[in-house]
């Protein structure tokens, strides 16, 4: 009897830490995500015009927008989004992550993300109390739930992917996002 129970509780051991948690998909927030867009994907674009402060030192664009999408086949997301506003000589910077969950709908052409963490950081070289960095509150979380239309396309020879808020968007009513390295 002794042998049975030892048996029988090696094979239980050998089951449950064979078991990882989180490699099932939760079919109401998660989907493997099509080939042709797993991976890590970019957009950015800044401003013509430029600041210098009064010892011709550059300070920045007028302005800079990123943001970089990495979707992981196995129906996860990463997203990094940077703006930055100069004015004078006073730079703001806004910096977001979040990651979790991403469900596809190829027959719609839409994607939903839908965040389990994330953090906020803002830096501010003139005024002081605007730098922080913090995690998303629960709340937060829940309203960066989004659903994105998204579209295979090829940017220059390349793969890229035009995402929107809006059906049947151009390039310049959403963001074209192509293959990008961090």
């Amino acid at each position: 009897m002794k042998k049975v129970f030892a048996l029988v509780l090696t094979v239980l051991s050998m089951v449950t830490s064979s078991c990882k948690k989180g490699d099932d998909l939760d079919p109401a927030t998660q989907s493997p995500a099509p080939n042709e867009v797993v991976g890590k994907w970019s957009f950015g674009r800044s401003s013509a015009g430029s600041y210098w402060d009064n010892g011709d030192n550059y300070v920045g664009h007028a302005n800079e927008q990123s943001m970089s999408f990495e979707f992981k086949k196995n129906g996860t997301y990463e997203c990094y989004t940077i703006n930055n506003v100069t004015a004078y000589n006073c730079r703001t910077e806004v910096f977001s992550f979040e990651k979790g969950h991403v469900k596809f709908n190829e027959e719609e052409g839409t994607l939903t993300v839908t965040p389990t963490e994330g953090n906020f950081k803002s830096k501010d070289n003139c005024v002081n109390n605007h730098n922080f960095k913090r995690k998303m509150t629960a709340s937060e979380l829940k309203e960066h739930k989004k659903v994105y239309y998204y579209t295979v396309t090829e940017s220059k020879g390349k793969p890229a992917i035009l995402i929107s808020t809006i059906p049947d968007a151009t390039e310049y009513d959403g963001l074209l996002m192509t293959p990008g390295s961090w």
